[in-house]
């Protein structure tokens, strides 16, 4: 039997697009860590309890490769300081040939390969110096951080643009040199996430979460950025969650939103998002309870009661479906998924008057929906009304258009209503013209619109799309217009 699961919530993934980045206007670029925890002129302890692992050497490629460092730094001329780096670079890379365990020669080919904007070489780099001798982190964190800030300011400057293709790249390329701030792996998230790259979008939002609940955090000096930081946590949280949903990691999801329970345990979306992602991951004997709770409040809107409704109709809790479903119902009485589902559920539970009821409002916004027809007849045949349930019944089988299929889902950088209508047995170059309206979660409109639909013969199907107004989307109907 079928079943329908209601509008797709759109993910709540604004692009973080605060102006740009900056190190502040009295600070090194390196500040934005290094002063945390530090008295006067004394490092951190983290920095202080690094291992020195391999003493840096001097030779001759070292020295003659920080010669051509400083005078890249001194050049007089953007061509003259490129020639300067990569001589530099060609002393280094000769050092690494000739010492490949001085990490040195690697610190100096990762500052060359810096001031030739080859950033990701330089990152390797770094990488390799601060693994052979982790205390270079002084030397290259300050340099990864001024290049993640000029990145991260013309990935702002692309999304201003409306240059999507061109921000993506940025903001890799800064988390490329510098993973620890959260700010370019947000707007990577929020970008990837409209391009229906959830896999990746929810691994941004989660890479968020770990640098904001890792030692970083703790270790900048500056408390407005610090505070900053600290507001995208439960955003990033949320949206990894909505897009582990949506990519059909269910467990994982489930996991997330147990996290975002935890922390905030009366927040009705969350706990109803969390029971959703239990049934769809085979887990509903965990979500029963939830549910159960759920539905004992008092302060739910008409989306939660849905959301409800499917979670406990996935688990075959029919009577609980039926009274979820029917509190939908009661506010948002135009609502065609929840309308369908609490028909359904109530031929389930044999509710036989209501049904004859309910199915009677559905025909109103769902009438070339054939199943709401049997619906209707069945009713009709159990309160003994034979002679209307064949003529119901007759009616469903002989719809002309039928409704295959509808749904809400992304469309682009858009939110569509997308569907099938079959033709069964109407005139070739008939035409159906559908009037569709919206409803927010209170039941008031929110707009409506058409699409007409153009038949060119006989067991044809055609698919149709229309875009949904602004507004808080929950659910809609439509009507067939003469």
């Amino acid at each position: 039997m079928n079943f329908r699961f209601g509008a797709v919530a759109v993910l709540g993934a604004a692009l973080f697009v605060g102006g740009c980045a900056t190190a502040g206007e009295t600070r090194a670029p390196d500040s934005t860590v290094l002063g945390a925890g530090a008295e006067g002129d004394e490092l951190p302890q983290w920095i202080t309890d690094l291992p020195q692992g391999i003493e840096p050497r001097d030779n001759d490629h070292t020295n003659q490769a920080a010669i051509s460092l400083i005078q890249a730094s001194a050049a007089s001329s953007e061509e003259q300081a490129r020639t300067r780096y990569q001589d530099a670079l060609g002393h280094a890379e000769a050092g690494i040939a000739e010492d490949p365990e001085n990490p040195q020669s690697y610190l100096q080919a990762g500052e060359a390969l810096m001031g030739l904007d080859r950033i990701e070489e330089a990152a390797a780099r770094f990488d390799r110096a601060e693994e052979l001798h982790p205390p270079y982190i002084l030397e290259t964190i300050g340099l990864r951080e001024a290049a993640w800030i000029e990145a991260y300011n013309q990935g702002v400057a692309y999304i201003e643009a409306d240059n999507q293709d061109a921000a993506v790249q940025s903001f890799e390329l800064a988390n490329s040199i510098y993973q620890f701030r959260p700010e370019a792996l947000l707007n990577l998230g929020s970008i990837y996430a409209q391009q229906g790259r959830y896999e990746e979008s929810a691994e941004a939002f989660g890479q968020v979460v770990e640098i904001i609940d890792g030692p970083w955090y703790d270790r900048v000096d500056d408390e407005e950025m610090r505070e900053s930081w600290r507001a995208l946590r439960e955003p990033a949280m949320v949206n990894r969650a909505q897009l582990l949903l949506r990519a059909d990691r269910f467990d994982e999801a489930a996991d997330a939103y147990a996290m975002l329970v935890e922390e905030d345990p009366d927040n009705l979306e969350h706990l109803t998002a969390y029971a959703s992602a239990l049934v769809a991951g085979g887990r509903g004997a965990d979500a029963q309870d939830l549910f159960a709770d759920l539905l004992a409040r008092d302060n739910l809107n008409a989306s939660d009661y849905f959301t409800i409704g499917v979670g406990l109709y996935q688990v075959e809790q029919f009577e609980g479906a039926e009274q979820a479903f029917r509190r939908t119902f009661e506010v948002v009485p135009n609502h065609r998924d929840a309308v369908f589902n609490f028909a359904q559920t109530l031929y389930i539970n044999e509710e036989w008057t209501e049904l004859e009821q309910v199915t009677a409002k559905l025909l109103e916004i769902d009438e070339l929906n054939a199943l709401a027809y049997r619906f209707r007849a069945n009713a009709l045949l159990q309160l003994g009304r034979e002679d209307e349930a064949m003529d119901v019944y007759t009616t469903g089988e002989d719809l002309p258009i039928v409704m295959d299929e509808i749904t809400i889902r992304p469309g682009g950088s858009d939110v569509v209503l997308a569907g099938q209508l079959s033709n069964h047995t109407a005139p070739a170059g008939t035409e159906v013209r559908l009037r569709f309206t919206f409803y927010d979660v209170r039941g008031a409109e929110i707009g409506t619109r058409e699409t007409t639909v153009r038949f060119e013969g006989e067991g044809e199907a055609r698919a149709f799309e229309v875009e949904i107004p602004d507004g808080d989307l929950f659910g809609y109907g439509y009507r067939v217009m003469d």
